[in-house]
């Protein structure tokens, strides 16, 4: 199933983060993929001509392209982890800086 492939893509992110020496506290980790597929943007549309700004990588958009490599990377593109800073203010006792 792709989005148990997708939790254990961003599973094994969080635990490689973790081995380097980040704190547990501070990562979460979701699966993504199909469930909420990529726009484009202008750096993606740049590299891969075949895309515009803008387009979703749903499924249907993907089973339009005329060839295999083409879906492919969009596929590949949907396969992806991605992080968000969620506080600044965070230290390894847990308690926010300046409290």
């Amino acid at each position: 199933d792709n989005m148990k492939l997708s939790e254990e893509r961003a599973k094994s992110v969080v635990e490689y983060l973790i081995s380097k020496g980040i704190s547990p506290d501070r990562l979460t980790s979701r699966g993504m993929g199909e469930s909420n597929p990529v726009t484009v943007s202008a750096k993606t549309a740049a590299k891969y001509p075949f895309l515009k700004e803008g387009d979703v990588l749903t499924e249907k958009f993907i089973n339009a392209l005329p060839n295999n490599q083409d879906k492919e990377i969009c596929h590949q593109l949907n396969r992806r982890t991605e992080f968000a800073i969620t506080r600044t203010d965070f230290n390894e006792t847990g308690i926010p800086f300046g409290e």
